[in-house]
This record gives structure tokens, sequence and C-alpha cells, in this order.
């Protein structure tokens, strides 16, 4: 074992002991009840590179999880100390046992998982400079404040509406489901070392409303209904009868959406989580993936990029949608498809 494989190792241990529900590393593929639930490898490559590879079920881990904890043990490697990851969302929304473990299940997993069709995974790349050109437009066309995220994912949409109404001949709906961070928009907020699965899903339904200022303005909406008031009705005595509710009400929307034959899609941001801030002491990532690729179904998934304020924008389409997406003519204008991770020049860049 080589000196840094041994660093990580001991490293890995002492930050565990900071996250006991997790302790110890597994070997199992699936959670069982009191089993394991993190697997962690090392892969060394001959040119001195190394990865970590880190895999947590999403019903303990969120995306932001994942990063505080690696960011944890990161600094337990460069300074053999760190600070304590925060449980107290267990405390707000405690473990219930009468809860059903099913309410939402049925419906997002076989439309990402388990969809007929031949389905195909793209990566686009926006440079700082095509993003910034992206949030001049959003903001002359009405737009106010338009983030990162908003405008790259306006763009994508765009252009899966245009390949949709092309390959049916009239506009289809689509019924986009994203997640929302709840830590920071809880009152007051969650410390941003909050663990656990703090996220919920909410449906967005898209019909012919494409241009970007009723797209943004769709999603906004949509989104705003998580805010403060709503999550501290969740908590107390009739927390779970109101989380019920809004399940079932979810889960209605999904249902009636799909059955008037909208489109799916799942929209995930990962922007400004900072997974390049990760250093265990070598250095900075080069490259951070994180969306599983291996799925049937349509999913939107925006990163950071390594540098300029870009972004990485991970997409799964039906084929013939893909096929339309990927040789739009802005789309090839604003982005890089599938570009190398381990450009020269980038790299080049990003050590200076």
């Amino acid at each position: 074992m080589s000196k840094r494989s041994q660093v990580l190792k001991q490293s890995l241990s002492s930050t565990l002991t900071l996250y006991y529900p997790i302790a110890e590393e597994t070997i199992c593929c699936e959670t069982t009840p009191g089993g394991n639930v993190v697997m962690i490898q090392e892969t060394v490559f001959a040119c001195g590179g190394f990865a970590i590879g880190i895999v947590t079920p999403h019903h303990i881990f969120d995306a932001t999880s994942s990063i505080v904890f690696l960011k944890t043990w990161a600094t337990m490697v460069r300074e053999g100390v760190a600070i304590p990851p925060d449980f107290n969302s267990s405390f707000l929304f405690p473990q219930n046992p009468k809860f059903p473990n099913d309410v939402m299940s049925s419906i997002i997993p076989s439309q990402v998982f388990g969809r007929d069709g031949n389905f195909v995974f793209r990566r686009f790349v926006f440079e700082g400079s095509a993003v910034s050109n992206l949030k001049s437009k959003a903001a002359s066309s009405g737009v106010r404040n338009p983030t990162r995220v908003e405008v790259v994912l306006a763009f994508l949409f765009r252009c899966v509406m245009s390949a949709l109404k092309a390959k049916y001949g009239a506009q289809k709906s689509v019924l986009m489901s994203t997640s929302v961070n709840l830590r920071s928009r809880a009152m007051p907020p969650l410390p941003k070392t909050s663990v656990g699965c703090l996220v919920l899903l909410v449906p967005v339904l898209i019909g012919e409303e494409t241009d970007l200022c009723s797209f943004v303005g769709r999603v906004r909406e949509s989104v705003s209904t998580i805010n403060g008031d709503f999550l501290k009705s969740l908590q107390g005595a009739e927390g779970m009868q109101r989380f019920l509710e809004f399940a079932t009400e979810t889960r209605e929307t999904y249902s009636k959406a799909l059955s008037d034959g909208a489109e799916f899609m799942v929209f995930n941001s990962w922007c400004n989580a900072g997974m390049y801030n990760v250093d265990f002491g070598w250095g900075k990532p080069i490259w951070f993936p994180s969306i599983p690729t291996a799925v049937r179904g349509s999913v939107i998934g925006l990163l950071d990029a390594r540098m300029d304020n870009g972004i990485e924008a991970w997409m799964s389409l039906e084929e013939e949608i893909m096929y339309a997406v990927e040789h739009d003519e802005e789309l090839l204008s604003l982005a890089s498809v599938n570009p190398s991770p381990l450009g020269i020049d980038s790299l080049m860049k990003s050590n200076l």
C-alpha cells in the first residue's frame, strides 16, 4: 500500500468517527436494515493520479451531504482535525416508523430507470463566457436576477421542447421533476454542513410556454412553494400528516400529467456545492463527475465546470430526441459536446 493510500485510509477512519451513522466500509450494493451504508474506493493510475469514488444511498445522503463528507475527509487529511457534520435535522424531522416507504417511490424510479426505448447520454460543457451570454439574454427578456443554473436549464429545455415538437408534429407538455434543497429554505436556514436527505421533489408542468422568461417564471413559482412556512408545518405532532398530504398531492400531479401524455424529465443541480474545493492535499480535483449515465429515462443534471464559472450539463434522452438536441446549431455555438476533462490547456490554466 502506498503512503498516500495509507494516509487516506487512516484519515477516513478518523472522519467516520464524526459520521458515526455510516461508520465502517461496505461491500454490499443494497442497503438493508442494520447494514452499512457507504462504499468508497481509491483507484490509482499509472500516471500517478488517483480517483476517489463514493456511493451512498440517496435516502441517507443527498448531494450536499456527499460533498460535506468529502470536504470533511479532505480537511482531516490536510490538518488532522475537521469540523463535525450537523445532524440536527434528525431532530427537526424525526424518523417515524409509521411513515410509509413507498409514498413516491412507485413513480420516479420507473420513469428514470425503467423506460422503454433507447436512451443515450451526452455531456455538454458551457464555458463561463457562454453562461454570461445566456444570463445577459435572460435579463434583457425580463428575467430578474437570472442565475447560471436557470439560464442553462432554460436553454437546454428549449432544445428538448423543439426536438419533441419535431418528432411528434405538435408541442407536447413536459413534466419536469426538480429536487429542492431544504437547507437554505428553512427558517432559520439549516447549516450548510447539515447531513441527511434534505431534498424534496417538486413537479413543474411546462406546456407551450417555451420562451425563456415564461420557463424561468414557471420554475420559480413551483419551487417557491417549498418555503419556511411549509417546512415548519412538517415539524411537530402534525408534521407527518402534513407531509403525507404533500406527498399524495405531488404523486397525483405526477400521475395525472403522465396519464395525459406528458413527457417526463428529471432535473438536478449540483452547482455551487464547492465540488472543486475538495482538496486532499495533492491539489484540487481535475474532474468531478457525479451523475449516473446508466439510466433509461430523460434526465438533465448540471454541475460546476472546473474553471471560469462554467457549467457541465449531463443529459440522458431518447436517442431520436438527443440526435436533434446535439445537432442544434445554437447549442453547438455555446457548448462543447463531450470534451475531454483532461484538456491540457485547461489544466495549465488551472495551475496558474
